[in-house]
């Protein structure tokens, strides 16, 4: 009995690596995660009549894979060198989103206001540019902390906008343009006893 228990925490705490490798997703398979929800989301919102509940603006996936990026950042060897990669990454990222985003002049009379005004608007505000160096004077331990947040806010209102040209049906979507893979599939989870 007591080797078989042995034997349980033994497995149980080898297969724990593998667990928390597949509970927090890499930053790419976390954007390539958060453009399958949102391509899930808009589908469902074309197929009923819940424009209310749609939450084209909603772009916390996108910034929950920034700080995925950076805890990971935390286990390697060299964090540092990590943390600069992961902004580029990020910035280079929002670029290819910007790519995709649609002329205003394409999407005027789609939609009302969500094409003529705010469209017009949220694309500007995407390919807008920091005021200046949001994270100076910081230890250089923190800077890189903010220069990813940072990072991973200006991807959030690039993915705003492509969001919205989505939504209005005049940009690609994520696979097709190239800056999203297919996510990998969900593993089915253990169902409840019905008793």
């Amino acid at each position: 009995m007591k080797k078989t228990m042995l034997a349980a925490i033994a497995l149980a705490l080898g297969a724990l690596p593998a667990l928390a490798e597949d509970a927090v997703p890499e930053f790419d398979t976390c954007i390539d995660i958060a453009a399958a929800r949102f391509e899930r989301e808009l589908s469902w919102h074309r197929a009923g009549p819940f424009a209310e509940r749609f939450g084209v603006g909603d772009v916390f996936h996108f910034h929950h894979c920034g700080e995925l990026g950076a805890w990971h950042c935390a286990a390697t060897p060299a964090p540092a060198a990590c943390l600069a990669a992961l902004v580029d990454r990020q910035n280079a990222l929002r670029d290819a989103v910007l790519e995709t985003l649609p002329a205003p002049e394409t999407v005027a009379g789609l939609r009302g206001v969500w094409s003529d005004q705010l469209y017009p608007r949220m694309r500007v505000l995407a390919q807008g540019k920091s005021a200046g160096p949001d994270c100076a004077g910081l230890p250089q331990g923190e800077a890189l902390r903010c220069e990813v947040r940072e990072a991973a806010l200006s991807l959030g209102i690039a993915a705003r906008a492509w969001f919205l040209a989505r939504y209005l049906g005049a940009a690609p979507d994520a696979i097709t343009a190239g800056w999203a893979g297919l996510p990998p599939p969900t593993r089915p989870r253990a169902r409840e006893d019905l008793e």
